[in-house]
């Protein structure tokens, strides 16, 4: 069976689909006795600094967090640049990762503005209305466009715990091109995606 790349909530159906396996994961995989060799682990990095580096931490990172933070980390706490370092250095230190040769890493590259946009249509597709409308749930986009600043470079700064063999960023250019490393690997994507 070859791998769909669809992503799963539930981990029993991405271990049967050979899927993408999300950061909320790392626990079960952690667990089994032959992980997968070759495994593709998305990670949501809002997550990571709400509560799935407090989740993945050792007990002595969890010491650290709990001085520090309440967890699940609030709006406020997100804001600041060495609440989210914590968080980030957390999960990337647990030692699932270390039992991989190799790691590649491959950071999609989403501006606030953007980011926003898709927050919203989801919230709107999903039928959701209320105050939180903006990015990660701040009433005010300013506070929002702080948060994702403090959050994407922690990871940036962080992700070299992992030891990685190579760095990838993917971003899409404002023609909808996709691009990766400054590359364009796919012409007029945005387009073909169904995204315009």
């Amino acid at each position: 069976m070859s791998p769909d790349y669809q992503e799963y909530d539930d981990f029993t159906d991405a271990i049967e689909n050979q899927s993408i396996f999300q950061a909320r994961h790392i626990h079960k995989l952690a667990k089994l006795a032959s992980p997968p060799p070759c495994l593709l682990l998305h990670i949501d990095l809002k997550h990571v600094v709400h509560t799935l580096g407090y989740r993945a931490a050792t007990k002595e990172d969890k010491k650290e967090i709990n001085k520090r933070t309440d967890i699940p980390t609030s709006n406020r706490k997100r804001l600041k640049p060495e609440i989210c370092n914590l968080m980030t250095s957390s999960y990337l230190k647990n030692p699932f990762f270390s039992r991989f040769k190799e790691i590649l890493i491959n950071t999609i590259d989403i501006d606030y503005i953007r980011n926003s946009h898709q927050f919203k249509a989801r919230r709107k597709e999903m039928g959701k209305k209320g105050a939180k409308t903006e990015l990660f749930r701040y009433r005010r986009s300013a506070l929002a466009k702080q948060a994702h600043n403090a959050i994407y470079n922690s990871w940036e700064r962080n992700i070299y715990l992992l030891k990685p063999e190579k760095i990838f960023h993917t971003f899409v250019s404002d023609p909808g091109d996709l691009l990766m490393n400054n590359q364009c690997i796919c012409k007029e994507w945005s387009q073909k995606a169904g995204l315009i």
